[in-house]
């Protein structure tokens, strides 16, 4: 966790939050949010996906904007270095959403039935058949069988005809 600049400074602003004077239900609210951020930028870092860390991060984006919105309601109880460390947390977790959005996601390879038949034949060290769309509706009058390929959270289908 401390390799993430983001990460840091949220931990950072979380020991400001704690000592400055507000109301209580403010400080509350403020220290839930300050504690968000850090918790949220964590969170996502142990995502596998792109689009989930991106969702994380931009969680933690909305409770630095909670806490944006408290120093401007309560600004005579922060200092000026405070509102400077947490624009600096804001805009080091921007370039993080923004980073992150600009690699391309995960994306889904073509379906099956679109791949030549030598990039099936790659596939078929995972296949397997699919139980419910073998024979389709009946022992196939008008219904060609169906190959699924499976991989870790996707499915492929091919009809078989493509590897005949």
């Amino acid at each position: 966790m401390h390799h993430l600049k983001s990460y840091q400074l949220a931990a950072e602003f979380y020991g400001e939050a704690k000592g400055i004077e507000l109301p209580y239900y403010v400080k509350d609210q403020l220290r839930r949010a300050a504690l968000s951020i850090a918790l949220n930028l964590s969170e996502a870092t142990g995502k596998r996906s792109m689009r989930d860390r991106v969702r994380f991060f931009e969680i933690a984006m909305g409770s630095i904007r909670e806490c944006q919105s408290i120093t401007e309601l309560e600004s005579h109880a922060f200092t000026a270095l405070q509102k400077d460390l947490l624009d600096h947390l804001a805009a080091s977790t921007f370039k993080l959403i923004r980073n992150s959005a600009i690699q391309k996601p995960n994306r889904l390879p073509p379906s099956a039935s679109h791949l030549p038949l030598a990039s099936a034949a790659l596939f078929r060290k995972n296949r397997h058949f699919d139980q419910t769309n073998l024979f389709g509706n009946g022992f196939g009058v008008g219904s060609l069988p169906y190959l699924t390929y499976g991989f870790p959270f996707l499915r492929y289908d091919m009809k078989m005809t493509h590897l005949m």
